[in-house]
Formats: C-alpha cells, sequence, structure tokens
C-alpha cells in the first residue's frame, strides 16, 4: 500500500502563521485592557473592537502577499454565489435548535420570564444589524474566508472546520476576564465544544456557498441572536442542551 503523505506549501503556512499571530494579537491587546477598566462603556468598546481581529488580519495578510487584487477577491467573498440556497438554512436551523433548547428548558421546570422576553423584542431588528457587523458576523472574512480555506487545502473538510473551531475558542479566552461579557457565565469546556460544532456547521455552509461566506456570517448572526433570546427568557443559556443540538447537526453535515 502506497502511502500519501500531505505538503503544505511553505507561503501558505507562513501566511496562515501572520493571520493567526494578527488575528490573536489585535484581539487580545484591547481585550486586555478592557479586563483593566472599570468603566463598563470602555469595556463594551473595546470588547467589540478585539472582535474585528480577525477581520483586519485576513486583511492585512491578504494585502501584504497580494496586493489590491486578492484584497478584493476577498471582500468578494461576501457576495450571494448561484446554487448557494441550501447554504442559507443554516441560520434557521441554528434558531431552531435554540427554540428546541427553550422549549425543553421550560419542560424540565425553567420559568419564562415574559416581561424581559418582551421588553428585547422590539430591538431585535437593531439587535441582528449590529451582531452582523459588529458582533460576530464580522470575524468571517478571517475565520471562514482566510483561515478555513487554507486548512482545508491540508486536511479533510471536517478535520479542517474542527481545527478551526479550535483555534477560534481559544481566541475568546480573555473575554471571560472582562467583566459583564456573556462568556462569564459560561463554562469553557463547554463553549469550547460548542465552538467547535458551530465551525463544523458554518464550514459547510461555506462550502455550500462555493466559498461565499453571506450563509456562515447570517448563521454566526443567527447564534448571537440565540443565546441573547434565551438569556432574556429565561435567565441565563442552557449551553449544555444547546450545544447537544448543534452536535448533532453537525455530526449530520460532516457527513456530506
Amino acid at each position: 500500500m502506497t502511502q500519501q503523505s500531505i505538503s503544505i506549501p511553505r507561503a501558505d503556512v507562513g501566511h496562515t502563521t501572520a493571520y493567526l499571530i494578527g488575528a490573536f494579537v489585535l484581539s487580545w491587546i484591547p481585550w486586555s485592557i478592557a479586563a483593566s477598566l472599570g468603566a463598563a462603556d470602555a469595556r463594551t468598546a473595546l470588547v467589540f473592537l478585539g472582535g474585528f481581529g480577525p477581520m483586519v488580519a485576513a486583511i492585512a495578510v491578504t494585502a501584504r502577499t497580494g496586493g489590491r487584487p486578492a484584497v478584493r477577491e476577498l471582500l468578494g467573498k461576501y457576495k450571494h454565489r448561484r446554487g448557494s440556497g441550501r447554504a442559507y438554512l443554516m441560520a434557521p436551523v441554528i434558531l431552531l435548535a435554540a427554540a428546541l433548547t427553550a422549549a425543553g428548558s421550560l419542560l424540565t421546570g425553567a420559568t419564562l420570564d415574559t416581561g424581559a422576553l418582551l421588553a428585547v423584542l422590539p430591538a431585535l431588528p437593531v439587535m441582528i444589524v449590529m451582531i452582523a457587523l459588529v458582533g460576530g458576523g464580522n470575524e468571517e472574512l478571517g475565520w471562514r474566508g482566510f483561515l478555513s480555506p487554507r486548512l482545508r487545502s491540508a486536511l479533510p473538510p471536517a478535520a479542517a472546520h474542527l481545527t478551526v473551531g479550535l483555534i477560534w475558542a481559544v481566541w475568546h479566552a480573555p473575554l471571560w476576564l472582562i467583566p459583564g461579557t456573556a462568556q462569564q457565565t459560561l463554562p469553557f469546556a463547554v463553549f469550547a465544544v460548542t465552538a467547535v460544532a458551530i465551525s463544523i456547521l458554518l464550514g459547510w455552509a461555506t462550502q455550500r456557498a462555493g466559498g461565499g461566506i453571506l450563509p456562515a456570517v447570517l448563521a454566526h448572526t443567527a447564534l448571537n441572536v440565540g443565546l441573547s433570546l434565551l438569556q432574556a427568557a429565561l435567565g441565563d443559556v442552557p449551553l449544555v442542551p444547546l450545544t447537544a443540538l448543534l452536535l448533532a447537526a453537525a455530526l449530520v453535515v460532516a457527513r456530506k
């Protein structure tokens, strides 16, 4: 039997390494500053600023290595791709998982905070836009637009998406040190498993879209909106059952 080894071009390794260093540095510096501040408004601004690390790093490395044409190609991944309709199903699948999680919690004794939920609903359109632009969706140009294709050139798709998920989870780590973040209420180990499951789902959506990241942006937005609604409706996020549902969905798409 002949064994084939996977060869990764040295340039790709260098570009990927530069991207990862840039993404972490550009995010962790403002997040580290936020962890030391007492002013809530300043902390919030720095948390949002750090969220742009993956995007800025992707654009910077692409500009350095390929110039303006390469940057235009990278930004072109935001465009809708013909034949990518199924990829857009990932957002409603994630919202369905959040709804089933809420239903299961209520059936097992949780109390619905109707007042808090109704207070959030009028702001939902603004929340969706903000999350898509600065609260999660903005990361996708880096994770799914830049990093994932490079890992898929060397690894099977599921392994590449899993690797991105693990990196993505570690990238979030400083948020546990910042007062007031949603991460502080979540166990990091469970969050990491959730990140892997979501990474597989978003990676699949990007592949189905022919490399376009718009379905991943919408799915990432759906995830964060769903988490916010669960927090409002139940007072906390039942992350374990939600993660179980997302893992089940990830196992289904990983076989496709």
